[in-house]
């Protein structure tokens, strides 16, 4: 039985450093003494701690890349993917605005071209001169100032002295209307309908090409695009809509949908994959494409290399690392998530990542489909994707990866989409910008067009325009006409309705789906113009924003879905693109752009109102 010990007060001694001077200038020295305080500091931090691993020395990674072969704008049909351009300027492209100033330059340069094309050929001098001077002296391509006997007086173009004075300089025949041809020949009119003098055969048909050469010339500069159904634009949503696919394999095919891109960078994140039984996919792609010339495999074999940045943490000691960047000062708050992962990567998994390099082309969709790796134990080892699973584990790590639609359950998709987009676009001021803000007062939504187009290329305050124009109009309207009033000694005076700018237009509530729906949407209405001597008459947008539904004589309805229009505020406008492609070639084209407002407003309209006398 063993004996029980007796009891006793255990004592121990802790020892604990004391400096000698309260600063650590020389002890952040880290000097180097002798080899054994040397040793004493690596083995301090670490550096003689062995780990039961080997190091990588080879991979071995199969490859499989598939480009974008198909694309379709809205439901319009599928058309092949124009590998030449960004991908944003075949989404983005809107029909361009021939305002006075462009098609002044259009007219020039369509001398230009039929002088070439004629000189090409070989048509005599004699007669390229009496065909450029019978172009120049058709009235039907002359500029001319529109008559003042219309509702409005041309209020817009006279209330202008800037566009009123370019309209004086080039009318009666001064320069040619280039966009008037243009438009004409964009609806099958042949050039040599418009020659007035006897030419040959020959003459006539080199001005019909010259007629196709400039339509694609302004096509390719301007990016216009030939039709309405050549654009992505969701007037309803306010955002582009869009979708392409890419073959998969020998039956099939990978559908890749956008339909909320409106931020002006194109980017994986904008896309779902589609799945392959849908039904109604847009544009009619087909999702068993039979196309597998775009289909590519690599078969890599490489050395890893460990990952490498500017500030990274060095794993020794007596490493100098690169000062410019200091990891150490990151300002992150409690909610800043990215800058946190961002941190915990840089200071300590950051010597745990390998590279392995590998180019993905512009509009590829890459899948790794296999990676051995060995070590210089000679043990390989097959590396699995960290975000393999299933669809909806929220536990497995992915980035980068593909949301895949209407999918509750299995395994997530792990490719790598590469849009093909630019890299920096070059964006001017705004042609047109509306802002779309809510008045609970007045209970609707106004399109307050902020910046309106000036006829010049340029844009004007909205406001001012508007101004100038009400002003323009009361100026030249006729007499008022004469009310009877009958006297009397009330103290109050009874006012229909207030008025508000005119470059405020108003969005009414409607049913979204007949008259029982409880669901409603934003349609877009009119103010009256009530001028003295003019007859009243609806106050329409100049922005075509806004101008959606109308095709050059009548209006049709134009609808916004009221989760389009926060209590923020929604502004879309209008702007100039321009950027130049991996092949070389610049790219131009007229875009939009959402973005969040800036809180509620308040038009200050009230109807039935009861004013001191």
């Amino acid at each position: 039985m063993a004996q029980q010990g007796s009891p006793s007060i255990l004592t121990w001694n802790r020892l604990e450093a004391r400096p000698r001077k309260e600063e650590f200038d020389r002890v952040l020295r880290a000097e180097v003494r002798d080899a054994l305080w040397f040793l004493s500091r690596q083995w301090q931090f670490g550096e003689f701690k062995g780990e039961d691993a080997g190091t990588a020395v080879q991979a071995r990674i199969e490859m499989e890349t598939s480009r974008v072969n198909n694309i379709a704008l809205r439901e319009n049909n599928a058309q092949p993917y124009n590998e030449k351009l960004p991908m944003e300027s075949q989404v983005e492209r809107d029909r361009v605005p021939l305002d006075l100033t462009l098609r002044q330059e259009m007219g020039v340069h369509w001398e230009r071209v039929l002088r070439n094309v004629l000189t090409g050929a070989s048509i005599p001098n004699a007669t390229i001169n009496n065909i450029v001077t019978d172009f120049k002296g058709n009235i039907n391509l002359h500029f001319s100032l529109p008559a003042t006997t219309s509702s409005n007086l041309e209020g817009e173009i006279y209330s202008d002295p800037n566009l009123l004075m370019v309209y004086a300089v080039i009318s009666n025949g001064r320069a040619i209307d280039g966009g008037e041809l243009y438009e004409n020949l964009v609806t099958g009119t042949q050039a040599a309908s418009y020659l007035t003098i006897s030419v040959n055969t020959a003459a006539q048909n080199a001005v019909n090409a010259a007629g196709s050469a400039f339509v694609a010339w302004f096509r390719k500069t301007y990016g216009d695009p030939a039709s309405v159904s050549e654009t992505a634009w969701d007037a309803s949503r306010l955002e582009y809509r869009f979708a392409c696919s890419a073959p998969k394999t020998s039956n099939s095919s990978t559908i890749l949908v956008a339909e909320e891109y409106a931020n002006g960078h194109l980017d994986w994140y904008n896309f779902d994959i589609e799945q392959p039984n849908a039904q109604g996919l847009p544009g009619g792609l087909n999702p068993n494409s039979t196309d597998t010339s775009l289909i590519e495999r690599d078969l890599i074999t490489t050395l890893p290399n460990g990952v490498q940045f500017p500030g990274m943490p060095h794993p020794r000691w007596w490493q100098m690392e690169d000062g410019r960047v200091n990891l150490g000062v990151l300002n992150t708050g409690t909610t800043d998530i990215a800058k946190l992962l961002f941190g915990e990567f840089a200071l300590i998994y950051s010597n745990d990542w390998m590279v392995v390099p590998f180019d993905v082309k512009t509009g590829s969709i890459c899948e790794v489909k296999s990676m051995i790796i060995n070590d210089v134990f000679g043990i390989k080892t097959v590396i699995r994707a960290a975000g393999a699973g299933d669809q909806t584990d929220w536990q497995r790590w992915s980035m980068f990866n593909l949301h895949r639609r209407g999918i509750t359950s299995g395994a997530a998709d792990q490719r790598l989409f590469v849009p093909p987009s630019a890299l920096q676009v070059f964006e001017s001021e705004p042609v047109e910008k509306v802002s779309l803000i809510r008045d609970e007062m007045a209970n609707m939504v106004w399109g307050v067009e902020s910046q309106v187009p000036d006829g010049l290329g340029g844009s004007v305050d909205g406001f001012e325009a508007a101004l100038r124009m009400t002003n323009y109009l009361k100026e030249n309207a006729g007499p008022a006409p004469s009310l009877s009033t009958t006297a009397n000694t009330a103290d109050i005076s009874y006012l229909l309705a207030t008025t508000v700018p005119e470059n405020w237009i108003p969005f009414i509530p409607s049913r979204l789906n007949g008259v029982n729906s409880r669901q409603i949407q934003l349609r877009r209405a009119a103010m009256p113009r009530l001028i003295p001597g003019l007859a009243p008459e609806r106050i329409r947008p100049r922005t075509d924003l806004l101008r959606e539904g109308y095709d050059g004589s009548q209006w049709n309805a134009y609808n916004v879905h009221e989760e389009e229009v926060p209590r923020s505020g929604t502004i879309v406008k209008r702007t100039w693109q321009r950027t130049r492609w991996s092949n070389g070639e610049v790219a131009t084209w007229l875009g939009r752009r959402k973005t969040n407002g800036r809180g509620q407003g308040n038009s200050g309209l009230q109807y039935d109102a009861i004013l001191p006398k």
